[in-house]
């Protein structure tokens, strides 16, 4: 069978966002249940240091954080892991989606297939969705105009779009697949 896994970087529990942000998600999560995934309702993480969470799952048992300055120890447990080899020794095409913001650390992974390169998609402007809104919003926006007018074309959006767009394909290829796309909304 073809394995997905999507992480969504920093997207709140169903739980959460109903109880701090008066949120409903479940037709979201009920859409993506008549697809067939599976959602992981009440995961907790080790620790709020996203690469040490990462190479824990892909390795499949828990990594310790690192001291500061010791960052690389978890990018290299990313980028080297446990699942990417085995799956991929076992015939499985392996694809990788890294998270924008340390992808040059992680990628490309020595296991996998493919490994999305997300700044071959162009798009000069690294303002994610949060920031381009502040600025926006605030005392800022006169200082905007010209600059970013348009937030369609920064790189995180266009990234976190064009992962979307290779999930719906994916699918459609032949042979079992395993797709690890860490997805770099809602906080880029």
């Amino acid at each position: 069978p073809d394995i997905y896994l999507i992480v969504l970087d920093e997207y709140a529990a169903s739980a959460t966002a109903r109880e701090l942000l008066g949120f409903d998600n479940s037709p979201f999560e009920n859409r993506l249940r008549q697809y067939g995934f599976r959602i992981a309702g009440n995961a907790v993480t080790h620790t709020g240091n996203t690469a040490t969470v990462m190479a824990s799952v892909l390795n499949m048992e828990r990594q310790e954080t690192p001291a500061a300055g010791m960052e690389d120890v978890s990018y290299e447990g990313v980028k080297h892991n446990r699942v990417f080899s085995l799956l991929h020794s076992q015939g499985y095409r392996t694809i990788h989606f890294p998270i924008l913001h340390y992808a040059d650390v992680v990628s490309p992974m020595p296991h996998a297939d493919v490994n999305v390169d997300p700044q071959q998609l162009g798009g000069s402007r690294h303002l994610g969705d949060f920031h381009y809104e502040l600025l926006k919003t605030t005392l800022c926006r006169p200082f905007m105009q010209g600059l970013y007018e348009d937030n369609a074309q920064c790189l995180p959006a266009l990234y976190t779009n064009h992962i979307f767009d290779q999930l719906h394909v994916l699918p459609g290829q032949r042979g079992p697949k395993f797709v690890y796309a860490h997805v770099p909304s809602p906080h880029s």
